[in-house]
């Protein structure tokens, strides 16, 4: 099949363009951006790709060639085989679909059927025009990477044609047939899982590329799950119908029991209505009648309580009066006894003073002092000392430290204020504290600086013992200890002294306690408080009594008026209970069975509700058999188990037909394996004879790999690999290689082969040889050529299609 024109209105750029195509060499020239890229992807769309496409594939292969502000792109592919016409229509957008008129009129437009047709008119699959038969420019020197593998397995077939065709019966077509029917059958199915693909069950069918196996499988599964249904439908239909029965045997049971005592229940009502009422005109006779009795009791209660009030109050005042007398004698006396501890602190300071001021004075700072000159002359000892260091350890206070002497394992030693320890090494002492740590090592100083140090603190420390009256450092430490613990004792009385004074002064003490006089004595502040404080509550629980009194007294009055009114309510009250009990003695005695009126009344309650819920359920429960017939089932349950056992067995059938087209697929790929696949030296040869001429005999000899090409051998016999060649050398190999497999694929059939600007890479000695052989393939095949390069166009064509 070779094309004839090609017409789109519109495709990407352009709005409305037609080209006509002769059967030999058709070179298209015209600058970026006219348009050539644009007809050489219109072809290819119209012949593989789909007008049905979901969004993403629609956005990926088509949206681009839809002008802007329109929403249709269309290709009208017109076409001939065996000179006879034949027309593709596409359009893509708003408005999709396909149109394929056949040569013997026929008009196809299911998607399917056209591609079926497409590939039977075809010389090759998608994939093969792709990578051999349709190629840009910048695809030659990846053509070994871009040829995909079911060219290489179309090419193998071509290949081995000659040879596995004898006596006009084609193994290869047998071949082909075989794997057809595999797939048609396998289709979907997985054969490790004997599951579909994807686990794609009946709710989520494969409806594209479904085998006979699936399709069986599906429809097994189809009619199993009709089956169950309708096992379930049978088995909700019996339950509803025997709840519907139910309902309504006990709808007439608890209408009958409704009928048959509704007399009997509305006696027990009134009944029950008038027993309350008696039984609330008692309770009410009994509260007037307890008003009535308690009313001038609380009125002489009343007039007793506001005469004892007065009394109350005088005692109350009294009794405060009393209440300051004593608390001014509380205070004067609190006062006598606090300056008595004041007085007495006052002496123990005095004391303690005059014995710190007898005392020997050594200050902290004092001690530190000679303490330090003492630890610097014994440093200076140490230093002195040949070869040995000692250092001697005190502490104010208890602590724990660490010693470590020279290399030794560090020790704990526990040191306590005034007990040094000494420690003794040969170069190193290090200690170490929690807070701190020291580390003491020995030197090379000048002996006689250290002698003259040593000296000098000699003198200081002489001169300070002097000074201080003490013959040692444990003299001096004794004395300071002494005198310390004085002046602690001091400051402490001293202390106590200031903290009982407080913010006073002694001498204003001592003034506030002359000025005291005599202090006359009366009752304790306690007992006076302790009857203040009865006679408060006594006079509060009087007048609360007077107040609950007053207002029980202005409830009755608001309630009843007076107390006259008050009787009247009493013997109109008893009136009304005896009319309600000779109502109850008229009424007619309840059955002798019905032991609890009461629980009857409630029973037949519960009864009568009963059966209104009980209709409302019989309604849902016809509702509910209206909706489940509406999922009756097309056949019953049996009918049903019947096609399900049928389309198992059918399955089984399908399953056991696959086995056998598996050992016959294997037996054919075993016969046709056993065939020398000599057609592939027949492709090395055309490569070769192609690759020889336009490089000059340069490079003579291809080296194979697979049916393709690896490298080039030079004249010298050095192969040359395939990834080491330069872009224009492997930009004849890529030609070679599609022209060569073109050859084959297109030998015995009709067909095209297009290309876009093969000669941009190569040098004007090769582009001139790559011609001639462009044109000789052209002499037999259709070739189209696509350039931008005027130069070119006219190397290949004196008149080529301008755009």
């Amino acid at each position: 099949m070779i094309l004839n024109r090609i017409h789109l209105k519109p495709f990407g750029g352009l709005s409305d363009t037609s080209l006509d195509f002769n059967p030999n060499l058709n070179v298209i020239q015209g600058p970026n951006e006219a348009g050539k890229s644009t007809i050489f992807n219109a072809i290819f769309k119209a012949l593989f790709v789909q007008t049905n496409l979901r969004m993403k594939v629609f956005e990926k292969e088509i949206k681009n060639y839809i002008p802007i502000g329109g929403d249709i792109c269309r290709v009208f592919l017109h076409m001939r085989q065996n000179g006879e016409e034949i027309e593709l229509n596409r359009s893509w957008g708003s408005t999709s679909g396909s149109e394929l008129k056949l040569k013997n009129g026929a008009l196809l437009t299911d998607e399917e059927t056209i591609f079926q047709n497409l590939d039977n008119l075809l010389p090759a699959k998608e994939g093969t025009f792709r990578t051999v038969l349709m190629t840009y420019q910048s695809q030659l020197p990846e053509t070994v990477k871009n040829i995909k593998l079911d060219s290489l397995q179309s090419l193998g077939d071509i290949l081995n044609k000659a040879i596995l065709e004898t006596d006009g019966v084609s193994i290869d077509l047998l071949r082909q047939l075989v794997v057809n029917k595999y797939t048609e059958q396998f289709g979907r199915w997985d054969r490790s899982m004997q599951k579909p693909e994807g686990n794609k069950g009946v709710n989520d069918q494969w409806t594209r590329g479904a085998g006979g196996i699936l399709k069986a499988y599906y429809e097994k599964e189809e009619q199993r799950v009709a089956f169950e249904e309708a096992i379930s439908y049978e088995e909700d239909y019996d339950k509803l119908n025997k709840r519907l029965q139910s309902i309504e045997e006990s709808i007439e049971k608890s209408d009958k029991f409704i009928t048959d005592n509704k007399s009997l229940f509305n006696s027990i009502s009134t009944r029950k209505v008038l027993e309350a009422q008696i039984e609330s005109t008692a309770t009410k006779f009994k509260t007037y009648e307890e008003v009535n009795n308690v009313w001038p009791v609380f009125e002489r209660d009343l007039k007793k309580l506001k005469n004892d009030v007065p009394a109350l109050e005088k005692r109350l005042k009294d009794l405060k009066a009393e209440h300051n007398q004593a608390e001014a004698f509380e205070k004067s006396k609190n006062l006598l006894e606090r300056f008595k501890r004041v007085e007495s602190k006052k002496k123990i300071m005095d004391q303690l003073q005059q014995e710190l001021l007898k005392t020997k004075k050594l200050t902290e700072e004092e001690y530190e002092e000679l303490n330090k000159i003492d630890s610097d002359m014994k440093r200076l000892e140490s230093q002195l000392s040949a070869g040995k260091l000692s250092v001697i350890f005190k502490s104010k206070k208890s602590m724990e430290i660490g010693v470590q002497s020279d290399i030794d394992e560090t020790k704990k030693r526990k040191v306590q204020p005034g007990k040094p320890i000494e420690i003794k090494a040969g170069g190193r002492i290090k200690l170490e504290h929690s807070d701190w740590s020291l580390n003491v090592v020995s030197g090379d100083e000048d002996i006689e600086k250290l002698e003259t140090l040593y000296i000098k603190s000699q003198e200081s420390f002489n001169n300070l013992i002097k000074k201080h009256k003490v013959k040692t450092l444990i003299e001096a430490e004794k004395s300071y200890k002494i005198y310390y613990d004085k002046l602690q004792e001091f400051k402490r009385a001293e202390s106590n002294f200031e903290e009982e004074l407080g913010q006073d002064s002694y001498k204003e003490l001592d003034k506030q306690v002359k000025e005291l006089g005599q202090i006359k004595q009366g009752r304790e502040l306690g007992a006076i408080i302790k009857e203040s404080s009865d006679k408060e509550h006594e006079i509060k629980d009087v007048k609360n009594k007077i107040g609950d009194i007053e207002n029980k007294i202005e409830s009755y009055i608001k309630e009843y008026e007076n107390k006259e009114s008050l009787f009247l309510k009493v013997a109109k009250t008893m009136d009304k209970k005896v009319c309600y009990q000779n109502e109850l003695k008229i009424l007619p005695e309840l059955p002798k069975d019905i032991k609890n009126p009461d629980e009857f009344a409630v029973q037949y309650e519960n009864i009568k509700e009963e059966s209104v819920n009980l209709k409302t359920q019989k309604t849902d429960c016809k509702y509910e058999i209206a909706d489940l017939h509406e999922r009756e089932p097309v056949a019953t349950a049996q009918e049903l188990e019947r096609a399900t056992n049928e389309a198992k067995e059918v399955f089984e059938l399908e399953i056991k037909r696959g086995e056998h087209l598996q050992v016959i697929k294997e037996k054919v790929e075993e016969l046709v394996s056993t065939f020398d696949n000599s057609g592939s030296q027949d492709l090395q040869k055309d490569m070769e004879a192609i690759i020889s001429y336009i490089t000059k005999k340069k490079y003579k000899k291809i080296q194979m790999k697979d049916n393709m090409p690896v490298g080039f051998l030079r004249k010298d016999d050095n192969l040359i690999p395939y990834e080491l060649l330069s872009t224009g050398t492997k930009d004849v190999l890529g030609l070679a290689l599609r022209l060569a497999m073109a050859k084959y694929f297109l030998q015995n059939a009709n067909g095209f082969f297009i290309m876009d600007d093969p000669l941009v890479d190569m040098d004007p000695e090769r582009q001139k040889m790559a011609v001639d052989i462009i044109k000789k393939f052209a002499e037999d095949k259709q070739t189209i050529v696509f350039t931008c390069h005027p130069t070119h166009a006219k190397m290949l064509d004196n008149n080529p299609i301008l755009l």
